[in-house]
């Protein structure tokens, strides 16, 4: 933790060479109940991006549901990189 700031510094690998599963994955689970999990925080900003509930994009960080082309597509452009890499399995 960064103690001017209080911000945590998480060494999150790039999301542009992971499929979406692995790294979700990754991401750090909440020690605090005052600061915001790093998966809670990437959960919104996939939601935001697609127009689609955190629930919804939680299936598909977590491999239980694909999204559909479209939204893949969308997806992959926020994070610079194809939807190939990020659902190799579809």
């Amino acid at each position: 933790m960064n103690k001017k700031n209080g911000e945590i510094k998480v060494n999150n690998p790039d999301i542009s060479k992971l499929p979406l599963t692995g790294y979700y994955q990754t991401l750090p689970n909440a020690t605090r109940k005052v600061i915001v999990a790093p998966k809670d925080e990437f959960l919104d900003e996939i939601a935001k991006v697609t127009g689609r509930t955190r629930d919804t994009v939680r299936t598909w960080c977590l491999g239980q549901t694909t999204p559909p082309p479209h939204v893949r597509e969308k997806i992959a452009k926020h994070f610079k990189t194809t939807p190939e890499v990020l659902f190799p399995e579809v």
